[in-house]
């Protein structure tokens, strides 16, 4: 299984809190490209945008719904702000 990020930072985090998981930074927002996924072919992916970026990387994803199979974690991002991440949802959860 893979998780897929936005920042190193975030793939840092992650694998410390799960590392049972394959954390992959795509290093900004706009890399969410199916050149930059190609290596993910076929594979589970859970994908953890940062919470400004989630519509636009729902409408990239759901162009690229043949290349792996894809799903959207969420459900950390209403205990973070508006720009928040991953990494701010681990750091919260653990204070």
């Amino acid at each position: 299984m893979v998780a897929l990020v936005e920042s190193p930072k975030n793939a840092v985090v992650g694998a410390c809190r799960w590392p049972d998981l394959i954390w992959v930074a795509v290093g900004n927002k706009g890399a969410l490209t199916a050149e930059m996924l190609h290596p993910l072919q076929g594979r589970d992916v859970l994908i953890f945008p940062d919470k400004d970026a989630l519509t636009d990387w729902q409408a990239r994803i759901d162009k690229l719904q043949g290349l792996a199979n894809f799903r959207m974690c969420t459900e950390w991002m209403k205990e973070v702000g508006d720009k928040g991440d991953i990494a701010d949802y681990v750091a919260m959860s653990q204070l």
